[in-house]
């Protein structure tokens, strides 16, 4: 099933406020699709399929992305701030340099997805899954220098990120929260929350 709407609405991203054509797809399969630098701002794509998609520099600003696939999916670049993107699927994905300032992944399947040089400060990533990364033959998720500024790292499973270069200030974790062997909390800032 796929259903589009093109009618306007008002969209709010970054505190400023202008009006959108609406696009809505549901359930809609973009898979292997050549995507980038497209405009989905402010977009309504639950479920949507973007497995293998290239969305290099594709902008997701406000965009609702609950459920979405973008399993192996080309990202690098991606504007994915204030997006909705609760128990979506990245593993795999190429996140390099991408910004996804203060989205909502709550749950999101991060296994063996790359993040280098990403800017996800004040993101919700409370409950992620990152695989653990332990197998030889996997190459663990990786946050090489992303800024995770204020990020909710609450209920996380960190286990086998690479964390090296990463901005951790003022993000917030808990007891339930599970770190890389050896990462030393301490001295990255960050607010414990019982």
């Amino acid at each position: 099933m796929n259903s589009l709407d093109t009618l306007p609405r008002e969209c709010e991203v970054g505190g400023q406020s202008k009006l959108q054509p609406a696009v809505t797809f549901q359930t809609t399969n973009f898979q292997f699709a050549r995507l980038s630098q497209h405009d989905f701002a402010c977009a309504h794509l639950p479920g949507v399929k973007f497995t293998m998609a290239d969305l290099s520099q594709a902008n997701f600003a406000g965009a609702n992305l609950q459920q979405c696939l973008f399993h192996r999916a080309r990202m690098q670049g991606v504007n994915c701030a204030e997006a909705n993107m609760q128990q979506v699927d990245l593993s795999q994905a190429q996140c390099s340099a991408a910004n996804f300032t203060a989205a909502n992944l709550a749950g999101a399947n991060l296994n063996m997805a790359q993040f280098q040089d990403a800017v996800m400060a004040y993101a919700n990533l409370n409950g992620v899954r990152t695989g653990r990364g332990g197998h030889f033959a996997r190459q663990p998720t990786n946050f090489r220098n992303a800024d995770l500024t204020g990020a909710d790292l609450r209920n996380a499973d960190l286990r086998g990120t690479i964390l090296t270069g990463a901005k951790l200030s003022a993000a917030r974790y808990n007891p339930a929260t599970l770190w890389p062997s050896n990462f030393d909390i301490a001295q990255h800032g960050l607010i414990f929350e019982d």
